[in-house]
């Protein structure tokens, strides 16, 4: 016996079933007793919610099998998405300035639409290995986590806007993922430049 799963709207990006017999919205229950019941649990991807939304999950079973009665083969769950509002959590060592922003977004949670985002989880780690370190750092996050959120709360609105935040994040996003990739990568490009700069100076002073 086959699950598939569908949703009403289409708003959680990816949305899957988890286990080891499941593929996608898909998932091989294989037999069941009459009676019997199997637990599937769903995930999705990261993603922003700015206001109050309701999604419904269809589930409909299908069989190889003659089915004579097809009246109980389908399932609908309705599921409330409420705006995410406090979308950071309080970071140990930072309390009192994360209250102070009044626990809402940050710029790179409200473009990436989650704290848990990779993108995110990377530019945290950076903070905790080494701005923290240092007094300009420190200094850095202070200012960060005190001026951030209004900005954040205007982007978090508008998809444009997150999409432009992206763009400018990603970069930093993979210099700090990547260190020695990126550092050969802009040697490269500085030489190109170099060498093209050197080529026009040469072409005009004949």
């Amino acid at each position: 016996m086959f699950v598939d799963l569908s949703q009403t709207p289409v708003i959680a990006p990816n949305l899957r079933f988890t286990g080891t017999n499941c593929s996608g919205t898909r998932c091989a229950l294989g037999s069941l007793a009459a009676g019997a019941s199997s637990s599937l649990e769903v995930t999705s991807d990261s993603f922003s919610n700015n206001k109050d939304r309701s999604v419904t999950l269809l589930f409909a079973a299908s069989s190889s099998d003659t089915d004579y009665s097809t009246s109980n083969n389908q399932v609908t769950i309705e599921r409330s998405l409420p705006a995410l509002q406090n979308c950071i959590s309080v970071d140990e060592g930072w309390d009192d300035v994360i209250a102070a922003s009044g626990f809402r977004c940050f710029i790179a949670t409200a473009a990436y639409g989650s704290p848990l985002e990779p993108h995110v989880v990377t530019l945290r780690e950076f903070r905790d290995r080494y701005l923290q370190r240092s007094a300009v750092g420190r200094a850095f996050i202070r200012l960060y986590y005190r001026y951030s959120p209004p900005v954040a709360a205007i982007i978090a609105e508008h998809d444009w806007l997150r999409f432009l935040v992206r763009m400018l994040l990603t970069p930093l996003v993979l210099a700090i993922a990547f260190p020695l990739r990126t550092g050969v990568l802009l040697a490269i490009v500085l030489a190109l430049i170099s060498q093209h700069a050197s080529r026009r100076r040469s072409s005009q002073g004949r």
